[in-house]
């Protein structure tokens, strides 16, 4: 998770917004820059920008939890 920190920078969830705050064993702590492009027709968080934002967060707690050389 550490490397992965490194590289946070990268893909689809920092293109929304989406920022690593911290990590721990079992657990993350992002945070969310809602940005125009991030807004639904309601002028709120489009609900698949949240859903990211969680499957971002969970996937990520998961990781903390492995061990090396696995995926």
């Amino acid at each position: 998770m550490r490397r992965i920190r490194l590289r946070e920078n990268l893909g689809v969830g920092a293109s929304l917004g989406i920022r690593l705050e911290t990590a721990g064993d079992g657990y993350t702590r992002y945070y969310l820059d809602p940005n125009p492009a991030t807004i639904n027709a309601m002028f709120t968080v489009h609900g698949g920008v949240l859903a990211t934002l969680m499957d971002t967060a969970m996937g990520s707690a998961v990781f903390t939890e492995l061990g090396d050389g696995v995926a």
